[in-house]
């Protein structure tokens, strides 16, 4: 079954999608006229539509941190340049949802597959001898 958004950019579409009983409200953080990205778009209007409303805060969400912060306003995000821009969309996507986090001192194959299935996006390895977390090359 299908649905409709509602998109909305500033208080004058927020009232009338409000009076429409828009279920499902998109907040367009991007100014079509001249593409500016304004974050506190989301910020400012999402308050003003009800609890029973499906909020999500579309363009100019780059981080990590942004979803986080933005998550207090919003259900959901759309989130399409941020992410295209990279070769690797699959890293992109985790970065943007998980954050950019690094697993050390990995000894085995299986706790790096084990880190990377819980976000990580980095993993490191310790060629120090006295490290009892110590790989060798074969190892790594």
């Amino acid at each position: 079954e299908m649905g409709v958004l509602t998109e909305v950019s500033n208080e004058e579409e927020l009232e009338r999608a409000i009076a429409l009983g828009a279920k499902v409200v998109g907040i367009n953080n991007r100014d079509l006229r001249d593409l500016s990205i304004d974050l506190n778009r989301t910020r400012e209007l999402a308050p003003k539509l009800g609890h029973n409303v499906t909020v999500i805060s579309e363009s100019g969400i780059n981080t990590y941190a942004q979803v986080r912060e933005l998550s207090h306003f919003a259900d959901g995000f759309l989130i399409g340049s941020a992410l295209m821009a990279h070769d690797d969309l699959h890293a992109a996507v985790r970065r943007v949802l998980l954050g950019e986090n690094k697993v050390c001192g990995l000894t085995r194959g299986q706790d790096a597959k084990a880190a990377y299935d819980a976000g990580a996006i980095y993993g490191g390895l310790i060629f120090v001898a006295t490290s009892p977390r110590c790989v060798n090359v074969q190892q790594a």
